[in-house]
């Protein structure tokens, strides 16, 4: 499942830590990478996050059979009826070359077609950041906003619900192997609908530091369930446009299991635009993979309508603020009232114990 970044959901959740909310200032994209943020892009925000990259294969139980070619990603990410909820689209076509080093000299087949294709929805059913109190920062130590406090543990929780909709069975079950594996006789299906649930977690620590978790179901009901999990974790640097990720992706199926490992760098063009690369690695031979990427995320912004989160909550402590200010005047004009009629009674008495003595 897509994600980003970081991630920022990785990236862009650094550079706008500073909203804690669902839509921000900055674009919240889940590139680069494939783990999704806990957070949405907002209501009435349509976001594209598009990428292309070059994949090369190598089975080693295949006599070193090889693929190699390119894909084309693209992820639609619309805001609706709620902060906290967004509907996703993602989609990612492969066109390759498979050369089949079994047979002397070696077979090679050019193919193409999709190899993900889904629809579903995410809701952050969590958001710590929603208790300003608990964030404010501390006015007595510099040192302890720069730490990590325990508060940072409690990670934003969002769940997804969606469904593969397979479009071609170039690649049943996201297997490229898959013809060295069946014959044309019995050959491997995919169903076209199979659902799939997710869960992502995400934190914050010390403003420049995000981590995102992954753990999800995919393809359930069909007979090659599996299991999966991504932990990704971005930085922002010094200069806020510039974040670097580092993400590890573990797949459990009967079908194809798998490890892997990115690494990459995105930069912010400006609050609506994001550009990045990222590289990445299997971890077993069976097979291997190397991958290079180039992506865009872009934002299409009708929520200028409404008050941002990161504005609404300054506005909700500057009224804070009054409030106590208006109180404080309130009691202290209650106090000078109150001294003002003991001593005009204070006198009033004297007075009269004074006109008392005289009689």
């Amino acid at each position: 499942m897509k994600t980003r970044s970081y991630l920022f959901s990785i990236f862009s959740a650094a550079v706008s830590f500073v909203g804690w909310s669902q839509y921000t200032e900055t674009i919240n994209s889940n590139r680069p990478g494939i783990s999704f943020g806990s957070f949405s892009v907002g209501k009435k925000v349509l976001q594209i996050e598009a990428g292309f990259g070059f994949n090369q294969w190598e089975h080693k139980k295949f006599n070193n059979a090889t693929i190699s070619g390119q894909e084309y990603e693209i992820a639609l990410r619309y805001g609706f009826w709620k902060e906290e909820l967004e509907v996703i689209w993602e989609a990612s076509y492969q066109t390759d070359e498979l050369t089949n080093t079994s047979f002397s000299p070696a077979i090679k087949t050019n193919r193409k077609g999709f190899r993900r294709h889904s629809l579903g929805f995410k809701y952050l059913v969590y958001d710590p950041f929603r208790n300003v109190e608990r964030y404010k920062p501390n006015l007595y130590s510099w040192k302890a906003n720069q730490g990590i406090r325990w508060i940072d543990f409690i990670p934003a929780v969002a769940v997804y619900a969606g469904a593969n909709i397979v479009l071609d069975q170039t690649y049943p079950f996201d297997d490229v192997y898959n013809e060295l594996f069946y014959n044309s006789f019995d050959p491997l299906v995919e169903p076209t609908i199979s659902p799939k649930v997710a869960v992502s977690t995400q934190n914050h620590f010390r403003e420049t530091w995000v981590f995102v978790t992954n753990v999800s179901y995919d393809r359930i009901g069909t007979d090659y369930p599996s299991l999966g999990y991504i932990l990704t974790l971005t930085h922002n640097l010094s200069n806020p446009q510039w974040s670097v990720y580092l993400e590890h992706q573990g797949i459990k199926s009967d079908i194809y299991s798998d490890a892997l490992l990115r690494g990459g760098i995105a930069y912010l063009v400006s609050t609506d635009l994001q550009l990045e690369t990222s590289i990445g690695s299997s971890l077993k031979t069976t097979p291997s993979m190397l991958t290079a990427n180039i992506g865009v995320s872009y934002r299409l912004d009708w929520h200028n309508s409404e008050i941002p989160q990161d504005r609404r909550i300054a506005k909700e402590m500057r009224d804070k603020e009054k409030a106590v200010k208006k109180l404080n005047r309130d009691s202290k004009k209650a106090r000078k009232k109150q001294e003002k009629a003991a001593k005009k009674a204070a006198k009033k008495r004297a007075k009269a114990e004074r006109k008392r003595l005289k009689e």
